[in-house]
């Protein structure tokens, strides 16, 4: 096997490994907004609870955005949203699922239905940030089969030169929906064509494969042995 089929079955497999049930999840998102012919817009995140139990804990963070998209003022958010996406520090969105263990009446969990985050931005060429998803559902899925999973949504708008708002998705804005499933995985569900997804592998991924790596061109570069007969 050649040194650059080894390299790809190694990152294949620390792919693999960066989505286990037991670990964080994290992605980086590029949109390519070239194409907008409407530049004057609105971007929209949210993370919601679905609508029935089990409910487990999750949580989105989006940070490192970049782009030459301009981002203009923030609308007020609504549900557990912390910070802003063009603050270094992030943008941070719960779901909005409390365990109280001790309120029957509640079945385990207080439920925010809706936990969302606006700003205004003018598109140019390309936006892109990372998301990174954590939280119980991910690191202590339950299993469920029949609680609901968490959905992440990037909703995109553009405004006509009446101020109206035009879908960049379906009817409600959605170009890229991914559910945080009872067993610890993130399903992408829906992706617009302009928007790529490229998966983070953990940190224990990118040694692991280094080692494997170094191993494989160790062997491959060892003189090989000659025989000789008597």
């Amino acid at each position: 096997m050649s040194v650059r089929k080894c390299w790809m079955a190694v990152v294949a497999a620390a792919v693999t490994a960066g989505v286990s049930a037991a670990s964080p999840i994290a992605f980086v998102v590029s949109v390519d907004t070239s194409a907008i012919p409407l530049k004057t817009g609105l971007i929209e995140i949210q993370l919601n609870p679905g609508p029935t139990d089990p409910q487990q804990a999750a949580n989105a963070s989006l940070t490192g955005y970049g782009g030459d998209a301009t981002l203009g003022a923030a609308l007020p958010a609504i549900g557990d949203v912390f910070g802003a996406l063009d603050d270094p520090n992030g943008l941070f969105i719960d779901n909005g699922v409390v365990s109280i263990e001790s309120d029957p009446l509640n079945a385990g969990t207080v439920i925010s239905a809706l936990n969302d985050y606006a700003q205004y931005i003018t598109y140019a060429n390309r936006l892109e940030f990372r998301l990174g998803f954590g939280g119980d559902a991910l690191s202590l899925p339950d299993g469920s089969p029949t609680g609901s999973p968490s959905t992440f949504y990037l909703s995109l708008w553009s405004f006509d030169p009446d101020g109206n708002p035009v879908s960049l998705g379906d009817i409600n804005g959605i170009v890229l929906s991914i559910d945080l499933t009872h067993q610890g995985t993130a399903e992408v569900t829906s992706q617009a064509d302009f928007i790529s997804l490229f998966l983070v592998p953990e940190p224990s991924s990118f040694l692991l494969a280094a080692g494997a790596l170094a191993v494989l061109l160790y062997r491959a570069r060892r003189p090989a042995k000659i025989r000789v007969r008597p």
